[in-house]
């Protein structure tokens, strides 16, 4: 099954967490990806829904294909991490970059209670305020679609 999630926040270690962009990742159920992180206005300016940005508000435009499999149990303490997937996002497209040839990112996710909907996800990333590859971590969430779905939607109409 797909899926669409919203990033919360990230984290630079040792930095507090914030959100400087708004993020939405969809994933098929073929596991191919788009990530698009959009900067957020600067302090003082109110987003307009209906507003065209300009391009310099693209942060990074991502598309790929992702992995994911469960954590094994912790030899050194024998926690069973339990839900914890480690996972991979290899970039076809990368809006910082012509060449993707071997870019991969890597994390781990680990579901958060009280129900799971929630993930943390921890890894190492460039941070681009840097560019030094720094630990980090963020939190994402479930989008919740609001709408008809597809079965609900009158047949299309052709017109020849």
């Amino acid at each position: 099954m797909g899926d669409i999630s919203i990033r919360e926040y990230i984290r630079w270690l040792p930095d507090a967490a914030s959100e400087p962009t708004s993020t939405i990742v969809l994933t098929s159920p073929g596991r191919r990806f788009v990530d698009l992180r959009i900067l957020n206005p600067p302090p003082g300016q109110q987003a307009q829904g209906s507003e065209r940005l300009p391009l310099s508000r693209l942060d990074w435009a991502i598309a790929g294909t992702s992995e994911s499999w469960p954590l094994e149990a912790s030899p050194s303490t024998g926690s069973a991490n339990e839900g914890a997937s480690r996972a991979q996002w290899r970039h076809w497209i990368d809006s910082r970059t012509a060449d993707t040839r071997g870019l991969v990112d890597e994390g781990v996710n680990y579901p958060q209670p009280p129900d799971g909907a929630k993930t943390l996800e921890k890894g190492r990333m460039v941070n681009p305020a840097s560019p030094v590859l720094l630990p980090k971590t963020h939190m994402v969430e479930p989008a919740v679609v609001h709408g008809p779905t597809l079965n609900s939607l009158p047949p299309p109409t052709f017109c020849f």
